[in-house]
């Protein structure tokens, strides 16, 4: 691993939710799925591909550690992960785990059993009916990069985790996707809601994600209604700064 830093650099492994972050001496991917379409179920579910092709295996530092954010294929994508050095430890939250348990798996654990110099923790949504999407935190001394791919709704006691802390970055959805009740009702729930949390935290940079309109089939897309963002007319109030990652580009904070 490079020496401890206090600047964070990241860029987008795809055009949709895979990010590669360097910080505090430590390579951490975020959700690669870099390979392939994924599928939820089956095909005639949700079968989808990436917009774009996504950054090479071969293009990507040697990680440390993968974390996955969510059980489903679009965040814990078999395919990629199998062509993932072996020496990576990968770490998710628990569906997400017990699902690659089963592919037979090995290097794996809980949220925060890799934890070196970054401390990586997960914040769950207090409701309890499903879908649940969590949220990563990452930190190194007192800043933290708080990852809500599917938005977050903060309770009120766990606000109090980040006082006197410093959130550096907010990677979250701006995208409203949602599907009937029988499906899970909303999926990412819009501009508004991370706005909200932006100023909830006091996020000093906020980059967006999970918001790529990728190509696919099944009863998912049809059923859908989806707005994506329209960064026209997206107002970010101080101290609030927009990190625009329209591409593949390192970029540092």
């Amino acid at each position: 691993m490079s020496a401890a830093s206090s600047t964070i650099c990241l860029r987008r492994l795809n055009m949709d939710n895979s990010w590669e972050i360097h910080w505090g001496g430590e390579r951490i991917l975020l959700d690669p799925w870099l390979i392939g379409p994924e599928i939820d179920g089956f095909k005639q579910f949700n079968m989808q591909w990436l917009s774009e092709p996504a950054v090479a295996l071969d293009q990507i530092s040697e990680p440390n550690r993968i974390v996955i954010s969510q059980p489903y294929s679009d965040h814990c994508h078999e395919l990629t992960l199998n062509e993932m050095p072996s020496s990576a430890n990968i770490e998710g939250v628990d569906r997400a785990i017990k699902r690659l348990t089963k592919q037979g798996f090995s290097n794996v654990g809980a949220i925060g059993d890799f934890n070196i110099s970054l401390k990586v923790t997960v914040m769950r949504p207090s409701k309890a009916k499903p879908p649940l999407y969590e949220a990563i935190v990452i930190s190194w001394n007192n800043d933290f990069i708080f990852y809500a791919p599917h938005g977050f709704d903060l309770h009120p006691s766990q606000m109090e985790t980040f006082r006197d802390k410093t959130c550096r970055l907010l990677i979250t959805t701006f995208t409203d996707f949602r599907l009937p009740f029988f499906l899970g009702g909303v999926i990412n729930p819009g501009a508004n809601a991370a706005l909200r949390l932006a100023q909830q935290l006091g996020a000093e940079y906020v980059t967006n994600t999970h918001d790529d309109a990728k190509p696919g089939r099944g009863l998912v897309l049809k059923l859908a209604k989806v707005e994506y963002p329209n960064w026209d007319t997206i107002v970010f109030s101080a101290p609030q700064k927009r990190l625009v990652a329209e591409n593949y580009d390192w970029m540092e904070i």
